[in-house]
């Protein structure tokens, strides 16, 4: 973010208060600190400076979708990520908030959100199977991870799709 030091100092490291930015005020950490493209130590009021900050508040999900070619459930080393499959996040009350496409890696983010609860989804393809997670949500249809996320967290999650049927039986290999 860019803006002015209004007063005191700023150091990196330091709590500050970003106001004007939303009707409440936001308090984060200051990671960095920059004016005229040069790294500083600390900002003294007037100094008009670029502050690189951390939410330590909010949360981060994301998506992984890869090409489960065993059907086992499992993503293995040697097995793909693949793009363009549909996401969708709900929040606690069951309202969809966010929908997306995993990209050329596979990966699909939502980032900035605040603590709580999310269900994350995979929207299955035709002639494909979702392996993981195995069982599908009762309220969407859909195969989903249910998250109650604490604030500054982050959450991984792997959405495994084979082409196909799966006829194995979990751990009877």
């Amino acid at each position: 973010a860019t803006g002015r030091v209004e007063r005191g100092t700023a150091h990196v490291g330091d709590q500050m208060e970003i106001v004007g930015l939303k009707e409440e005020k936001l308090t984060t950490t200051i990671t960095g600190l920059e004016m005229f493209r040069k790294s500083l130590e600390f900002a003294q009021a007037g100094d008009n400076i670029v502050c690189t900050f951390v939410n330590k508040h909010r949360v981060n999900i994301e998506a992984r979708t890869y090409d489960d070619a065993n059907g086992d459930g499992e993503k293995q080393i040697e097995e793909q990520y693949v793009a363009g499959w549909a996401l969708q996040f709900y929040d606690a009350q069951g309202n969809q908030v966010f929908q997306t496409v995993s990209d050329e890696t596979g990966t699909a983010r939502k980032n900035n959100l605040s603590a709580g609860i999310y269900k994350v989804c995979v929207v299955s393809q035709s002639g494909w199977t979702t392996t993981q997670p195995a069982e599908a949500d009762s309220a969407t249809g859909l195969h989903c991870y249910q998250l109650d996320l604490e604030p500054a967290s982050a959450a991984i999650l792997e959405f495994g799709n084979t082409q196909g049927s799966v006829n194995l039986l979990r751990g009877e290999g």
